[in-house]
């Protein structure tokens, strides 16, 4: 009898630990979503590099390519759970903010060059941008892509430092402006498979 027990017992262990083990198990989208977080985390800000630091921009553009590999709906998981990291401190929100902002340029297939705003075919809201928001020309232009362009061969270079009396519009939503990218321009890339 005491056997039986004591089997009994075993086998609950093993069905309560094997109930533990799969709860705790993440699917590859979970642990997508959790790299794109960790190496939004990682990076540095671009905010404030120094005007000559060409190794460290190069650096940045290539971790936004990096995390442009997985598919669309880790990428914004993984952009939510980084902003949660954030959302109780003002200044740690706003670099969070910064870094997803020049991210979305590499991101989404936003297009180079200033649109005029009052125009129809201004393919972005403007009320949407803020603090990062484009550089303005004049009055009524802004270029969307900042703060990248694109380079004579094709490739994206990560430009300017934050020049804040460049920028204007109300607060910047990030998981709002993520997916109105994605409605208005797509991917730039597709989705790699490892």
């Amino acid at each position: 009898m005491m056997i039986k027990h004591v089997l009994i017992g075993y086998l609950a262990l093993l069905v309560c630990s094997a109930h533990a083990e799969k709860s705790t198990v993440q699917t590859p989208r979970e642990n997508h979503a959790a790299e794109v977080r960790n190496n939004l985390a990682r990076c540095p800000s671009w905010e404030f590099l120094d005007s000559d630091d060409d190794d460290l921009r190069r650096g940045i553009t290539h971790l936004y390519l990096k995390i442009s590999r997985f598919d669309t709906e880790s990428v914004r998981e993984g952009v939510r759970l980084y902003l949660d990291n954030y959302s109780s401190d003002l200044f740690a929100s706003l670099d969070a903010s910064g870094k997803l902002y020049a991210f979305y340029r590499v991101f989404f297939r936003v297009p180079s060059g200033f649109y005029a705003t009052s125009s129809a075919q201004m393919p972005y809201p403007v009320e949407i941008q803020s603090f990062w928001g484009s550089p303005h020309r004049g009055s009524h232009e802004v270029d969307l892509l900042w703060p990248y362009s694109i380079s004579k061969d094709g490739t994206l270079e990560l430009q300017n430092v934050l020049s804040v009396q460049e920028r204007t519009g109300p607060g910047y939503s990030p998981l709002s402006d993520f997916d109105v990218l994605l409605l208005k321009f797509g991917r730039r890339f597709p989705v790699q498979k490892k």
